[in-house]
């Protein structure tokens, strides 16, 4: 019985334990003097973000599900691609919308031949 209990709660355990090492590092890095943790979930006019924030619990939720996946040996590899393509893309596809928008990226490449 109680190993049964524990396999329920390992994936939301193993969840906890991925976020809670997210938020540690975050502490951590956030005693720098040079660092600040909420320029992460701040837009190009230094507004604080809904979107990104659930952009990093999507991550974190996505990558929980593949390693659940893994380590039970039931993944295939469709998710496998899955998983390496979206997280592989969603900066190309942000940087498309940007542009798609009408908006200039934050860093724009020099053009060759330009004075630095």
């Amino acid at each position: 019985m109680k190993h049964e209990l524990l396999a329920a709660f390992m994936p939301f355990i193993a969840w906890c334990l991925m976020a809670g090492l997210l938020v540690w590092f975050l502490i951590r890095a956030q005693r720098r003097e040079d660092f600040d943790a909420s320029e992460m979930l701040r837009n190009d006019a230094h507004k604080l973000e809904l979107g990104r924030l659930l952009g990093a619990a999507c991550f974190i939720t996505h990558t929980w599900a593949f390693m659940s996946r893994s380590l039970a040996d039931k993944i295939t590899i469709e998710e496998q691609l899955f998983y390496g393509l979206l997280w592989s893309g969603v900066p190309i596809a942000t940087q498309v919308i940007e542009v798609w928008r009408g908006r200039t990226a934050a860093h724009p490449q020099q053009q060759p031949g330009a004075a630095p």
